[in-house]
């Protein structure tokens, strides 16, 4: 595993933990890991800048849909995809929130059938990020990760 992956599985533990404990989302050391992905990038000179920006595409996305939703989707989740994509790039980040949804519909899923949540009930998403950030990365690897 690269350093750039081992960073965001640190990243994005550690925000599951504040989500699912505080369903907030602390924002400073997104913006952080945002800067440094910035610099990164720089330091490379912008050679692979269509993928990052493509990757900080869907974070952005996901940014108008907590706007659209009036926060259904909140835009800290919006603010971590960014800086997912902006590691991982373009291809990555759209597996990683396909994997994310798919974990999350489960997980929303099993509260309905338990009785645990209705309808209205938010759950953090954060954690579904981190599971599914993590398989992406050994469906990348060849599970060797």
């Amino acid at each position: 595993m690269e350093w750039k992956s081992f960073a965001l599985c640190i990243l994005l533990g550690a925000l599951a933990v504040a989500d699912y404990k505080k369903r907030e989302i602390p924002l400073w050391p997104v913006a952080a890991v945002l800067c440094i992905g910035i610099l990164n990038l720089h330091m490379q000179h912008y050679r692979d800048w269509r993928n990052v920006l493509g990757g900080i595409g869907v974070g952005a996305v996901l940014l108008l849909l907590s706007k659209a939703t009036n926060g259904r989707i909140g835009a800290g989740d919006g603010l971590v995809f960014m800086a997912v994509g902006i590691f991982a790039g373009l291809r990555s980040t759209l597996l990683c929130i396909c994997a994310a949804f798919f974990l999350a519909s489960f997980g929303a899923l099993f509260l309905l059938c338990v009785k645990k949540a209705g309808k209205d009930h938010k759950i953090p998403f954060i954690p579904y990020i981190f599971a599914a950030y993590i398989l992406t990365v050994c469906i990348q690897t060849g599970g060797s990760g």
